[in-house]
């Protein structure tokens, strides 16, 4: 099941929020319900098996690159390690997770770099 962006449960998951069924308002954060245990919730869904962990969104985005994006290296850790997720997916624009952190690191204020940084290290 995915919502009208293609994500993916796994994906939802990665990105800080969990949306049950809403149509899309704007950015992510502001289509549902926030979540607070992630890493719980991604294992819960890799141990179900039912969302495919590469699946991709509109945009070419898997729950790995969204997790390196946003700097969430736990969550990063439990998809490649538990997941085995593939960390040469390129998304719609031809990047790697690892690509798009650093990308991100770039545009980011100095207090924003380190999750990203400690991602593209894990990668």
């Amino acid at each position: 099941m995915r919502d009208d962006l293609g994500m993916t449960a796994l994906r939802l998951a990665v990105a800080n929020v969990a949306c049950f069924g809403r149509k899309s308002t704007g950015p992510i954060e502001n289509r549902g319900k926030r979540l607070s245990n992630h890493v719980a919730v991604i294992r819960l869904l890799l141990k179900n098996g039912t969302t495919p962990i590469d699946a991709r969104d509109v945009n070419g985005w898997t729950a790995l690159y969204g997790a390196c994006v946003g700097g969430h290296t736990d969550r990063a850790r439990v998809l490649l390690v538990e997941g085995l997720a593939d960390h040469t997916i390129r998304d719609d624009h031809g990047r790697t997770p690892m690509a798009a952190a650093r990308r991100e690191d770039r545009k980011a204020p100095e207090p924003y770099m380190r999750p990203r940084a400690d991602c593209v290290r894990l990668l």
